[in-house]
């Protein structure tokens, strides 16, 4: 089954760990990332800025190779088709040792399951310890 979850690992005053979980019937992987507080508040965002206009793809990227940081997560959400099922790449490059790991997995939702993801992301993650999964 297709699924995005992100649990919170651990806070501090400015940041906090996130573990990203991405599976679809193909693969799966895991990423830990360190993000700033208002990350999670962006994402919920572009999903409601989707959610107004599901016509139009919508992109977040967390973290840039190009600014030489070690990890960069992208989120990029396809309009909507015409049965109403709505597809979400997250693409992950990881760069470890000089070896550059990129991982894109391609998942399946639907037009209200992402709305309660958009909508509990901020509200699940207050705590450490806490996840909220897509479908």
């Amino acid at each position: 089954m297709d699924n995005l979850s992100f649990e919170k690992i651990w806070e501090d005053v400015f940041m906090f760990e996130l573990e990203i979980s991405v599976e679809n019937k193909y693969g799966s992987f895991k990423k830990t990332c360190y993000l700033q507080n208002d990350s999670l508040v962006e994402f919920s965002k572009m999903i409601s800025d989707f959610l107004h206009l599901p016509s139009k793809s919508k992109e977040i990227k967390w973290g840039d190779i190009l600014d030489n940081e070690l990890s960069e997560c992208v989120f990029t959400i396809f309009p909507i088709d015409s049965s109403g099922h709505i597809v979400m790449k997250v693409f992950l490059v990881q760069i470890d040792d000089d070896n550059k790991n990129e991982s894109a997995l391609y998942i399946q939702t639907e037009l209200g399951l992402l709305e309660n993801f958009g909508k509990n992301v901020l509200g699940y993650l207050e705590n450490v310890g806490r996840k909220v999964s897509l479908n």
